[in-house]
C-alpha cells in the first residue's frame, strides 16, 4: 500500500526526484563528514593548541556533540512534519555551516565544548531528515537504491576528506592561523556557499527568472571583495570572503543555465557553452598578470580591475 506522494512519484514524476536526490546528497555528505573532520584537526594540532590532551577534554567534547545529537533527534521528527523538509533541511545545514565555522575561530577549551553542543543539535534532524524524506517520496521498492546511494556518497566523502585536510593544513600560518583552523573554516564556507548555489537555482527555476538573480550575486560577491581586501579586523575579512565566495560560485551554474536557456539551436547552444567557459578561464590568465607580487599585501590593483 503505498502513500499518494508514492503513487505520484511511481507514475513518472522524474523531475521532483531528482531535485530532491540534489539536495538531499549535500546534507548527507555534511551528516558523515563531521566526525572525520574533527580528526583530522586534531592531527593538524587542535588537541595540542586547545590543551586537549589534558584529563578527559577530548573524550568530553565528542561525548557532548553525540548527546544533543541523540536527544534532539525526536524534536527535529517533530519539526520536519510541522515545516517544510526543504526548509527545514536547508535551515539547518546553513546554521551547521556557521557553527563549523566558529570552531576556527575557537581559542579556549570550553568554549569548543559549547559549539560541540550546538552543533549537535542542528546536525540531528539532518540524517533522520534525509531517511524520512526519502521513505516518503519513493515507493518502498525503490527507496532501498536511494539509501544505498547516499550511504555510498557519504563513505567517499570520508574517503577524500584526509585528502582535503591535508591540502587545508598547507594554509597553515596564513592569517596568521594554524592549519586545523582552516579544515573549519574552509569547510563550513563550502556548505554556505553550497547553499547559495542551490537557493539560486531553486529560485530561478520555480519563478523563472535568471537575470536579476545574476546581478543579485553579482552585488554580494561585489560586496565581499573589498571587505576582504582592505578590512583590517580579521573577523570582518572573513566574513568577505564567504561574500566573495558565495557570490561568485553562486552565480557559475547560474550563468550557465541563462545562457543555456537564451540560445537557440543544438549547434549554436554547444558553441556559446564553449565560449562561455572559454572567457571564465581568462579570468585565470588576467588574475595571473593584475595581481602582482610587488603590490602585496592589499593588492589594490588587481583588486580595484576585479571590482571594475
Amino acid at each position: 500500500m503505498y502513500t499518494d506522494t508514492e503513487k505520484k512519484v511511481g507514475n513518472g514524476d522524474v523531475h521532483d526526484g531528482d531535485e530532491l536526490e540534489t539536495e538531499s546528497t549535500s546534507d548527507m555528505a555534511i551528516d558523515d563528514d563531521q566526525i572525520y573532520s574533527h580528526r583530522n584537526a586534531s592531527i593538524a594540532g587542535m588537541t595540542k593548541d586547545l590543551s586537549l590532551d589534558i584529563g578527559f577534554r577530548y573524550s568530553t567534547i565528542v561525548l557532548v556533540f553525540f548527546a544533543t545529537y541523540v536527544s534532539f533527534q525526536p524534536i527535529a521528527a517533530i519539526l520536519i512534519r510541522k515545516l517544510r523538509p526543504r526548509l527545514f533541511l536547508s535551515t539547518i545545514s546553513l546554521l551547521w555551516g556557521i557553527t563549523v565555522m566558529g570552531f576556527g575561530f575557537v581559542n579556549k577549551y570550553k568554549d569548543m565544548v559549547g559549539l560541540r553542543v550546538v552543533l549537535g543539535i542542528f546536525e540531528s534532524g539532518i540524517y533522520p531528515g534525509i531517511a524520512y524524506l526519502l521513505s516518503t517520496w519513493y515507493t518502498r521498492y525503490d527507496v532501498g537504491k536511494r539509501f544505498s546511494v547516499f550511504y555510498i556518497i557519504g563513505c567517499i566523502a570520508n574517503a577524500f576528506g584526509g585528502i582535503l585536510a591535508y591540502g587545508l593544513m598547507q594554509m597553515d600560518g596564513l592569517g596568521g592561523k594554524a592549519g586545523w583552523r582552516w579544515i573549519f573554516i574552509m569547510e563550513g564556507l563550502f556548505v554556505l556557499a553550497a547553499i547559495l548555489i542551490w537557493f539560486s537555482a531553486y529560485f530561478g527555476d520555480r519563478y523563472h527568472i535568471r537575470g536579476p538573480i545574476i546581478i543579485i550575486n553579482c552585488l554580494i560577491a561585489l560586496i565581499g571583495l573589498p571587505i576582504m581586501s582592505f578590512a583590517k579586523s580579521s573577523g570582518v575579512r572573513y566574513f568577505g570572503v564567504f561574500l566573495l565566495t558565495a557570490g561568485s560560485n553562486a552565480n557559475v551554474p547560474t550563468s550557465l543555465t541563462y545562457q543555456a536557456n537564451n540560445i537557440r539551436g543544438q549547434w549554436t547552444r554547444a558553441f556559446s557553452s564553449a565560449l562561455f567557459v572559454g572567457f571564465a578561464g581568462m579570468g585565470g590568465i588576467s588574475g595571473g598578470t593584475i595581481f602582482r607580487s610587488q603590490d602585496k599585501p592589499k593588492y589594490v590593483p588587481g583588486v580595484s580591475a576585479a571590482i571594475a
